[in-house]
């Protein structure tokens, strides 16, 4: 059964805090839900099941939101009701989903292991597409009566899909339509300061678990919410966790509200393994859209029976897919969005927006004015 929320105060110093309480606050009805992984993992789903205005009851046409790296599900109730992609999609008619994939501040528990050990850390991107995604996609059609929905994912939630939807034709045919928000496959034109830090490490990039070991990488916890707080709280302040935040991100419109910077940076990041870092560190070196790289011949053939890891190929997606990149984004570069539209066969919508960074998509002010109107326009056209 899910847990059903009521209002609460959502404000602690004036700063919005945990996620249940962003869906609370801005009026709407909350859910979550606890779904279990093939492999042990528990997964928390929220759930905005109807608009503000709207009565429960019937059937609505159901969408689930999948965050970006160091991310969770937050991303998209950011900027309240009428500029968050989670409250308008609630508001237009749409039972709306919103997951966090295993390791984030949402998704920390296991049937078998707890997050002090090294087991429960043992996972990348790879294994969200291959297990993640489908005990959601599954769980989310059992609960609403449905037969399929529609897909969006920003950053690794399009790595999730593109692999998952390849890999997996029984979960593709559950899928109405894909879209692609910042669309990342390759990773081999990554600019900024992750190029720099990943390139650094070449070709050693396994040396990231010297450094950083075998857990998790960049926890959300009660210190970020205090750094976000002390460091970027005032307007001076906040202009310069912005800026530090676009040398990952690429420089964009600028279309952020500098008054809510500590809001972002209080949820963000949220969390992932050493080793998802090092998947996608991977991905930076070889220029290649492939599976984990377990670093030695034998170990692939264990895992693959080939020595080198599979690549994922795009061709397989037998999804509609509406990709939405920026052409100012450092980490999905206009390359890569290339040779993902070249390789994908069913492509209903390809736009770029040229101004915009990775993190314009999910956190500025512009895309409700512009993007979220375009999806919408095209997800009606399906109902």
């Amino acid at each position: 059964m899910p847990i059903l929320l009521a209002c609460s105060p959502l404000f602690e110093g004036g700063r919005e805090r945990r996620k249940v309480q962003l869906i609370a606050y801005n009026g709407y009805k909350a859910e979550t839900h606890s779904i279990p992984t093939e492999d042990g993992f528990i997964l928390s789903l929220h759930r905005i099941p109807y608009g503000r205005h709207d009565k429960p009851g019937g059937s609505r046409p159901v969408v689930l939101l999948q965050h970006g790296l160091l991310a969770d599900s937050s991303c998209y109730l950011f900027n309240g009701y009428n500029g968050s992609l989670g409250f308008i999609l609630a508001d237009d008619g749409y039972d709306v989903w919103l997951g966090n994939s295993r390791g984030n501040t949402y998704s920390m528990k296991h049937t078998k292991y707890n997050s002090s050990q090294e087991e429960f850390w043992d996972f990348s991107w790879q294994d969200m597409a291959d297990k993640d995604l489908p005990a959601m996609v599954n769980y989310i059609l059992k609960t609403t009566n449905q037969t399929n929905l529609v897909y969006i994912g920003h950053s690794q939630g399009t790595i999730i899909g593109f692999t998952g939807f390849s890999r997996n034709k029984q979960l593709a045919r559950k899928i109405r339509l894909f879209i692609a928000l910042a669309p990342i496959a390759k990773l081999a034109d990554v600019r900024g300061l992750t190029s720099l830090l990943v390139k650094a490490l070449k070709p050693n990039i396994d040396e990231v678990f010297t450094i950083f070991g075998r857990k998790g990488f960049l926890l959300n916890n009660s210190v970020n919410m205090d750094i976000a707080d002390k460091i970027c709280d005032t307007d001076a302040s906040a202009y310069v966790c912005s800026e530090l935040t676009d040398l990952i991100y690429g420089h964009g419109l600028r279309n952020i509200d500098l008054r809510r910077v500590p809001v972002y940076m209080s949820h963000t990041p949220s969390g992932t393994s050493v080793r998802n870092m090092v998947h996608f560190g991977q991905g930076v070196i070889s220029g290649q859209f492939q599976l984990y790289d377990f670093g030695t011949a034998i170990e692939n053939m264990v895992r693959y029976n080939q020595t080198t890891p599979p690549y994922v190929n795009l061709t397989q997606v037998d999804v509609p897919v509406a990709l939405y990149s920026g052409g100012n984004d450092y980490l999905a570069d206009p390359t890569d969005v290339k040779f993902i539209s070249a390789n994908l066969k069913h492509i209903v919508e390809n736009k770029e927006y040229p101004k915009w960074n990775h993190a314009d998509f999910v956190v500025g002010d512009t895309p409700p004015k512009t993007l979220y109107k375009d999806m919408l326009r095209l997800m009606g056209k399906l109902n």
